[in-house]
């Protein structure tokens, strides 16, 4: 009776083992597919953090680019007030 009971628990035993080693295979499986996951989104993080600041150089450019095209509008018009000034 004894050993019918031990054989018993460890029949339970077996099958908690089993269920738990499926178990921890999910979870490596879950977290090699998170940090796949996060080294995608590394990625892309890195990629925007770059356009980003390629958009900001290129903003800046833009507009030091139309302060210059204002000041250089301003000049024709006020050659063109000249002008008509003299005619």
């Amino acid at each position: 009776k004894q050993f019918q009971s031990w054989q018993n628990k460890s029949s339970v035993l077996k099958s908690q083992t089993d269920e738990l080693e499926e178990t921890t295979d999910m979870v490596v499986l879950d977290i090699k597919e998170l940090q796949d996951s996060e080294t995608l989104v590394k990625s892309l993080v890195n990629s925007l953090d770059k356009e980003s600041d390629e958009t900001m150089t290129l903003s800046q450019q833009l507009n030091k680019n139309l302060t210059t095209l204002k000041s250089h509008i301003e000049e024709i018009i006020l050659d063109w007030e000249v002008y008509n000034v003299n005619q």
